[in-house]
C-alpha cells in the first residue's frame, strides 16, 4: 500500500496548499516551524534555529530576519 499520509512538512508544501497564515505565509519565519499543523488552536510548533528548544508559536507572529541572530550554540530573536 501506498503511503496516503498528507505532508505537513512547511518546507515540502507546495504555497499555495501553506495555511494563510502570517506565520506560514513569512518564508523566514515558515523555516522554524515543524509542521503545518497547529499544535494547539493558534499555534505551531517552532524549533530553534540552533536544535536546543521547541516552542509554541502564534500563528499571527513572525520573526524578523534582521532581528535575528545565531552563533556557536547561541541565538537572538
Amino acid at each position: 500500500m501506498g503511503n496516503d499520509k498528507p505532508i505537513t512538512d512547511p518546507e515540502k508544501v507546495s504555497a499555495e496548499d501553506l495555511p494563510d497564515t502570517r506565520a506560514m505565509q513569512d518564508e523566514f519565519t515558515r523555516s522554524f516551524l515543524k509542521s503545518t499543523k497547529e499544535v494547539e488552536e493558534g499555534y505551531y510548533s517552532f524549533v530553534s534555529g540552533i536544535d536546543r528548544y521547541e516552542m509554541n508559536f502564534p500563528k499571527s507572529g513572525v520573526i524578523g530576519e534582521k532581528g535575528y541572530s545565531k552563533d556557536e550554540g547561541f541565538e537572538q530573536l
